[in-house]
């Protein structure tokens, strides 16, 4: 959220539709016999991308509350999604009893998850600073404070915007 708002100036009211997507898709594959963390990760990472883009395009082609008001309207489509996928996911009720998470075949345990969990979060909070203290996170700064000044820069703020909104689902 800090990136598409702090940085992007982009209101995105539905990132718990991107995160409810990745977990889903995550749960079900455990459920299904696929424990490995690492794949689990990489399947919910571009589940949740792609829900970015879903709700991007339509949203970034308008100005203002348009991105909001898209997303938003996703996360109010999560129960409906959910009932449509019942037999993979339980609808609304959600996955009870899934499998632990597996790393490299070894099962891990409660200390061990935890461990990954700080690690991985470590990982990306230093990937967002760098992302930030970046060229492409002064060119975000600079389109927040208009798309005129931005495109005298020559970034296109659209797919700056569409590619930022993708980093932070």
């Amino acid at each position: 959220f800090s990136l598409a708002y702090g940085f992007g100036g982009q209101l995105a009211l539905g990132q718990v539709a991107v995160f409810a997507g990745g977990a889903y898709i995550t749960a079900i594959m455990f459920n299904h016999g696929i424990t490995d963390l690492l794949l689990a990760a990489a399947a919910s990472i571009a589940f949740a991308a792609l829900l970015g883009v879903i709700a991007a395009l339509p949203g970034l082609r308008f100005a203002g509350w348009s991105l909001a008001l898209v997303s938003f309207f996703l996360v109010l489509l999560i129960p409906n999604i959910t009932d449509l996928f019942s037999s993979q996911d339980g609808g609304v009720l959600g996955i009870p009893g899934i499998i632990g998470p597996t790393l490299f075949g070894q099962t891990l345990s409660t200390t061990a998850l935890y461990v990954l969990t700080i690690a991985s979060t470590a990982l990306a909070l230093f990937f967002f600073r760098n992302l930030v203290k970046s060229r492409y996170g002064s060119g975000l700064l600079v389109l927040k404070h208009g798309p005129q000044l931005a495109r005298s820069l020559g970034l296109s703020p659209f797919r700056t915007r569409l590619a930022t909104y993708v980093l932070a689902a």
